[in-house]
């Protein structure tokens, strides 16, 4: 029986690497992707496998003048995709903990992040 069970988890490490080597590692870095944010309160292997995101504040200019967003970057060169997080009707903006600790995951998993501080939602008010 112990026979087996090793058999098992032998053939399915060498499956993981085979499609980690196939296919670039996408597949590696969407299950710790997804093990981040059903963890999200305790950082796990993502943050220790990648680089720490390069963090830049930019501004921006909307219909109630010029805002603020932060602009997160990973250690990882080459093409990447980009998101826009908005932090929604919340007094801390941007500065949300959950917040900057979901665009910090996003962003280890090859995502630049975009995060512009909303005056108007900031201060509870929805309308233009």
């Amino acid at each position: 029986m112990m026979k087996k069970r090793t058999l098992f988890l032998v053939l399915g490490v060498i499956l993981l690497a085979v499609i980690a080597v196939l296919y670039g590692g996408r597949p590696l870095r969407s299950i710790l992707l997804l093990t981040e944010i059903m963890n999200f309160d305790k950082p796990g292997w993502l943050g220790k496998l990648s680089p720490q995101p390069t963090i830049k504040t930019i501004p921006w200019e909307g219909p109630q003048g010029t805002g603020r967003a932060d602009l997160y970057l990973p250690g990882i060169q080459g093409k990447r995709g980009g998101l826009l997080i908005n932090h929604g009707v919340i007094d801390t903006g941007k500065d949300d903990p959950r917040l900057k600790r979901l665009a910090t995951i996003l962003c280890q998993s090859g995502f630049a992040v975009l995060v512009p501080d909303l005056k108007g939602m900031r201060s509870f008010r929805i309308s233009p």
